[in-house]
Order: C-alpha cells, then sequence, then structure tokens
C-alpha cells in the first residue's frame, strides 16, 4: 500500500441524543477539530474521506460509510462527544460486520474523560487522548507501515489482546504546524447556507454564506465546570494579520460574508484584537461574525463605547458570553472571575448598538441553593428588561448544568451527594436518549444535589416557556404572559402550574387541528 492510495476515513457523529434519528441537510459544520485532522492528513499526501453523519439518513449513512471501506483503508477514526457515544457504537458494530479487520480509532472530549472505559471495549482499537494534531501522521504513518504504536505518545492500543498505554503527549497543538481548515475535503456548500450560526431571528435578514476560523486553542481561565480546567491546556493564538488573511481568502474563494470565530474568547489579548479591527479597517473587508468573549472586557479602557461601534461597522453580530450565576458566592465558587455588575455593563453598553449579546446562565450547581438559583433567574430577568427598553435585540438563556468527570463540580456531586454517571461503554449505549438530553450528554441520573425537583423543573418551565425565547411577534396575551411569569420569579410563586400547562396543550392541540382542517379544506377545493 502506497501514501497515495491510503485512506483514512473519519466520521463526524450525529449531533442527535437519540441513535436512531437524523437530521438531514444539516446546517452545523462538523466539529473543527475533525476538520483539522483532516487537513493535516490532506496536507501529508493521504486520501481523506470525511463523512458527517448529519447530511444523511441512518440508513444511507451507513450505506456510504460501508462503501468507502476497501483494503487501502488505513483507519477509520470518529471524534466523540458522550452523547454520540451510543449512537457510534452501532456504527462500528456495522463495520466490523462488513470488514472485520477495519482498525477503530476514536479521539475527543469522551475518549479524552474515559480513555480506560473506551480501549477496554472489544470494538474499539485506539484511543487518541487529548490533542493529537502533532502525532496523527505519526500514528497513521505508523499503522500504514504495521510499525510499533508503542513509540506514539497520548494514546492506547491492544496488542495480541493486551492492552498498552503509552505516555502522555506533551506536546500542544501549535499554529506553527496546524494548517487552516481545507474546506475542499468537505461539501462546504452545505454547511455555509443558512448555517445554524447565522440563522437567528434578530440578525438581519441576509443570505449567510457562513465560515469557521479557529485562531485559537485552549483557555487562559481555569473555571470549575469546563472541561477546560482539567486539560490544563495554555492558551496559544493566530495572529490578526493571519486571521484577516484567511478571512480575505475565504472571501474570494468561497464568497463568504459570515464568519464565526470558534474561539472560546476572542477578545483576550487586547493587543491582537485592536490589530485586526485596524486590518479589517484599512483593507475595507465586508463581512459580518460572531464569537464568544468575556464581560469583563466592558470596560472604560477596552470595549467603551467608541470601539464597539467601531465594531459594530466592521460587521460583528452577535456577542456570546457565560455568565453562568446572578449569586457571587456561586461565581467564586465556580471559578468564573467576573461579578453580576460586570455582567449588568456588558448587557447595557451592547444595547447602545446593533451587536446581539447571548448570553447563558447555568443553574443546578452542587451546592448552589434555591434563593441562589431564584438570584441568576431575577439576574437574567433584569437583563431581558434592559435589552426591552433599549429597544435592542439578544438572547438570555437559563440552562441546567451539565457535570464534566474530572472536574472539582463533578468531584464535589461524587463525594457530597452520592452521585454516579455511567462510564462502561457498553452500559453507556443502554442510556435512554432522553435521560441524556437532559443531562447535556451525561446520563442525569438521580440529581441529589438538587433540593427541590420539582420546584427547579417548574422555574426553568415558566423561564424557557415565556422569558427567554426571541420573538418578532407583539400582543397582549404575549406582553401579559411575559409580564406574568417574570412577576411569578419576582415573588418567588410557582403555583397554579397544572392549570397553566393544561392551557398551554390544549392551545397546542387546537393549532394542530386547525392546519389539519386547513389542509384538509386546500385539499377538498384543489
Amino acid at each position: 500500500m502506497t501514501n497515495t492510495k491510503a485512506k483514512i476515513i473519519l466520521v463526524n457523529p450525529i449531533l442527535s441524543y437519540d441513535k436512531n434519528s437524523h437530521k438531514k441537510d444539516s446546517s452545523a459544520y462538523p466539529y473543527p477539530g475533525l476538520m483539522i485532522i483532516a487537513s493535516i492528513l490532506d496536507r501529508e499526501g493521504y486520501l481523506v474521506k470525511l463523512i458527517d453523519a448529519n447530511l444523511y439518513s441512518v440508513d444511507e449513512f451507513i450505506e456510504k460509510l460501508i462503501s468507502e471501506l476497501n483494503d487501502n483503508v488505513v483507519f477509520v477514526g470518529f471524534s466523540l462527544m458522550t452523547m454520540n457515544v451510543s449512537w457510534a457504537y452501532d456504527v462500528i458494530k456495522n463495520i466490523k460486520r462488513e470488514k472485520g479487520e477495519t482498525t477503530i480509532v476514536v479521539g475527543g472530549i469522551h475518549p479524552t474523560l474515559f480513555p480506560d472505559e473506551m480501549i477496554e471495549d472489544d470494538l474499539v482499537d485506539i484511543v487518541v487522548i487529548n490533542e493529537a494534531t502533532s502525532t496523527i501522521a505519526l500514528l497513521t504513518d505508523t499503522l500504514l507501515k504495521g510499525n510499533d504504536l508503542e513509540k506514539i505518545p497520548g494514546i492506547y492500543f491492544k496488542r495480541n489482546g493486551k492492552i498498552i498505554k503509552n505516555t502522555p503527549n506533551l506536546e500542544l497543538d501549535s499554529f506553527s504546524y496546524v494548517p487552516f481548515i481545507n474546506f475542499s475535503l468537505i461539501q462546504h456548500e452545505e454547511y455555509a447556507k443558512d448555517n445554524c450560526l447565522s440563522s437567528f431571528p434578530y440578525f438581519p435578514k441576509k443570505e449567510y454564506r457562513v465560515y469557521p476560523i479557529q485562531t485559537s486553542f485552549g483557555c487562559a481561565f481555569k473555571c470549575a465546570f469546563c472541561i477546560n480546567s482539567m486539560y490544563r491546556r495554555r492558551y496559544r493564538m493566530r495572529s490578526a494579520e493571519e486571521i484577516v488573511d484567511r478571512i480575505e481568502f475565504l472571501i474570494k474563494e468561497y464568497k463568504a460574508n459570515f464568519i464565526a470565530f470558534c474561539d472560546e474568547e476572542f477578545f483576550i489579548n487586547k493587543k491582537r484584537l485592536l490589530r485586526f479591527v485596524q486590518l479589517v479597517e484599512e483593507k475595507k473587508l465586508k463581512f459580518f461574525w460572531r464569537t464568544s468573549l468575556r464581560v469583563t472586557n466592558f470596560r472604560d479602557d477596552y470595549l467603551n463605547d467608541e470601539l464597539l461601534h467601531r465594531l459594530e461597522k466592521i460587521g460583528f453580530l452577535s456577542a456570546v458570553m457565560g455568565a453562568e450565576s446572578g449569586s457571587q458566592r456561586i461565581l467564586n465558587y465556580i471559578k468564573k472571575q467576573i461579578t453580576p455588575k460586570q455582567t449588568i455593563n456588558a448587557i447595557e453598553a451592547l444595547s447602545k448598538t446593533k451587536i446581539v449579546p447571548k448570553i447563558s446562565f447555568m443553574v443546578g450547581i452542587p451546592g448552589e441553593t434555591e434563593d441562589e438559583i431564584l438570584e441568576t433567574y431575577r439576574l437574567a430577568i433584569k437583563l431581558k428588561k434592559i435589552i426591552l427598553k433599549a429597544k435592542s435585540k439578544g438572547e438570555i438563556q437559563v440552562l441546567s448544568f451539565r457535570l464534566y468527570p474530572g472536574s472539582l463540580l463533578y468531584n464535589k456531586a461524587t463525594s457530597d451527594y452520592g452521585y454516579k454517571s455511567i462510564h462502561q461503554l457498553k452500559e453507556l449505549v443502554m442510556v435512554d436518549g432522553s435521560n441524556l438530553e437532559k443531562g447535556w450528554g451525561f446520563p442525569v441520573g438521580d440529581r441529589k444535589y438538587i433540593k427541590n425537583p420539582k420546584r427547579f423543573d417548574l422555574m426553568q418551565f415558566y423561564y424557557n416557556t415565556f422569558i427567554w425565547p426571541y420573538h418578532e411577534k407583539k400582543g397582549f396575551l404575549r406582553h401579559l404572559s411575559v409580564n406574568l411569569a417574570m412577576l411569578r420569579f419576582q415573588l418567588n410563586f410557582f403555583g397554579l402550574s397544572f392549570f397553566i400547562k393544561t392551557i398551554m396543550g390544549m392551545r397546542k392541540i387546537l393549532k394542530c387541528l386547525v392546519r389539519r382542517f386547513i389542509c384538509k379544506s386546500n385539499i377538498s377545493v384543489t
């Protein structure tokens, strides 16, 4: 087998928790890490097939994948989060049934968290732990030539039925050799149009062509709830000149007009950000963009009114930020290094512009009191009112907290509250999809750290149903329902919920019946 004929198949799993479902014509790009791996292997001369399961029905995907298997395949690789391990397990069984000698390599967040559980399964041949751009070409070449895998850092593998655990890979991903994503390797036209990152109703009504750019690796902050706190990866970034050159290329080559920066914090380096703005202004580049940043950046010496208006003029559409809690004790506890006041300042500053804030909070944290949960909802409502008063736009989410095994909060949940999540692969694939969905990827089980689950669920119901959703439509009933829901949080009263849910259920059924009647009427007329 020669290098030019050697083929690597990379699989982007479905995003659904339900392994039997699919999302045809998905508007979400494959995982950035997977596209970077594909770009590296392509540069090394391998034939790379990146197959995105989100673009096919279940049967179509299996047929497509099996058709690509031949004697030239070096390995089939999966990038996995916990939510799609169950789905991947079924796919791998199909591969092994058709071509049992095919090497299966798994990497990503879940294998990094649970390498032992993954490699112990009979269907998995190699587990890649943590970052792998520095070793993926070596791994591929070693497999191709049949050489000893024991010299490759950062992997677990099997040899003659025995599990071998290599030393950790101490070399972090570096932009000195990590290329920009090669979009010719994927069906980029499928993703660029109507992409989920640009399809929000509060964006200007335009035909967006969306392309992602990874301008940094790692995170400089160590929040106790985040997976980055476990990786202990230092922050690395591309220069402003590299970023702007790449944007120019995407505009010219692919007619991109919307850039999604896939960074934990694009604004972390003030010098780079200011240089980026200067270059875009000088080159008169026309594109829209969105990215993540921290509320602490909104201050007189950085994201002030003047700079925000410059950002607005160069197409900055959406500022994605994590506010996490309305309780200062909780913010200190999770090591977020922000204050509720800084979150309010960020929303007030953005409300003077057309830049849309997308703020997220989380509730149900181990050790959090009911009063502190209420503080978070009340702060979220306060932010909503600031946006409404300014007649601007914004999205304020309050999400259920999810545990990352290995994090400080996960350890507290297990030690103080007896929480247990499933790690074994064969057990995890048996978990019901709805249970995974509630836990955002991890089985929720019995959340003993939530003292009053019923009240907790009611708070989520009222906020998510009446307060959070963005609505263009206005009217007396909608205005009344929103204000009544806000009043509930102010008075700390969540009674008569059965009555409210019954009315909403009847309303939903009535709408369905009306649609059916209209549909039948149209058929009759025809």
